[in-house]
């Protein structure tokens, strides 16, 4: 039985758990969204708030955003960030700045083979004592959250974690670089354009797609269900990602089958918005996207209801609605807009 209930169609999607101390939801808030028919809401979870000394782990930073939810009668589902960098990780994994900034070579290598050093979020794919503490945390998150009324997920495959920025063709680091360089057999050699038919493509799929498979499984295997997103935005159009991007979806299904697939649409709407030669539509049918993430606050909810109704989708991710264009403050109309999605998802079933 999947987490979403058939007749919810409104997931809330709060965004305090990115900063400490960030405006949350009240419990007052939480009470009027159930009042309006909400069932669940998601937060992310920040790993360097939570194991902030290597072993030592406090979750009060999620708890205090799961544990109202649950009690204002509501489920929540906690993103986990398998790639985010924690605070403790060793200096020769990564560097850091005079301030302690967490820094990481990542980028489109030069003509020399070196990649830029850039203040980075992302645990290295490619990186093994990395990888392997990062499927660590996930595990770590999924037992802390076995209890009714939670799961965990993670949908980074194609959104901004994926590996597939829009004016870099794919994300590259030192470990990278390395196993780019083993695989070709070349300890010069330098990634291209991944096009099919060319080596760099090939060892992407060789390297991420078995790593996903690796990631969704732990979560296939606690909750029965895995989480996916196309992102859409124009900020991660892929010059490239496209066959890579379908073939971890196929290879996702082949794999993780029987475990229900919860796929994600993230768009606005807005002109250029669109995923090479598919579109929303296409994914929809093509790799089962279910919900639509309907961006930038209560406006991109209201926007976006009848186009995700007219493209088939299953219901709406709505936020982030606090804090949003510098409110702070979950205003009547805003109530008012999740009310009147939601009738609009119950006529059209």
């Amino acid at each position: 039985m999947s987490f979403i209930a058939d007749n919810e169609h409104i997931v809330i999607l709060g965004y305090a758990g990115f900063w400490q101390g960030g405006t949350d939801f009240t419990p007052d808030d939480l009470r009027r969204m159930h009042d309006c028919g909400v069932q669940t809401v998601m937060y992310y979870i920040n790993w360097h708030l939570i194991e902030q000394t290597l072993g030592v782990y406090d979750w009060s930073s999620i708890d205090n955003l799961v544990n109202p939810v649950l009690a204002a009668g509501m489920k929540a589902i906690v993103k986990v960030y398998a790639f985010q960098i924690p605070t403790f990780l060793p200096v020769e994994w990564y560097q850091r700045s005079p301030d302690g900034h967490v820094l990481n070579r990542v980028g489109v290598p030069d003509k020399e083979g070196n990649i830029p050093i850039r203040d980075s979020g992302a645990i290295s794919y490619w990186h093994p004592d990395g990888w392997a503490y990062a499927l660590g945390f996930v595990e770590k998150a999924c037992q802390h959250f076995d209890m009714p009324g939670v799961q965990c997920i993670n949908v980074a495959p194609c959104n901004g974690e994926g590996l597939i920025f829009g004016d870099e063709p794919h994300y590259f680091d030192d470990a990278a670089l390395a196993s780019f360089r083993h695989y070709m057999g070349d300890a010069k050699a330098l990634p291209g354009i991944p096009t099919p038919g060319t080596p760099t493509l090939d060892w992407l799929r060789m390297t991420i797609i078995p790593r996903h498979i690796e990631l969704q499984s732990i979560y296939a295997r606690h909750y029965g269900e895995y989480w996916t997103m196309l992102h859409h935005a124009f900020e991660t159009i892929p010059l490239t990602g496209n066959w890579l991007i379908d073939d971890l979806y196929y290879a996702l299904k082949a794999e993780l089958f029987p475990a229900e697939h919860w796929g994600l649409c993230y768009t606005v709407f807005r002109q250029g918005e669109t995923r090479g030669l598919w579109g929303p539509e296409q994914d929809v049918k093509r790799h089962g996207i279910k919900m639509l993430v309907a961006a930038e606050g209560c406006e991109g909810l209201i926007r976006n209801t009848d186009k995700a109704i007219a493209m088939g989708m299953r219901g709406m991710f709505a936020g982030p609605l606090l804090p949003y264009a510098g409110t702070t403050v979950m205003e009547p109309w805003k109530f008012d807009a999740i009310r009147d999605s939601i009738r609009k998802w119950e006529a059209a079933q």
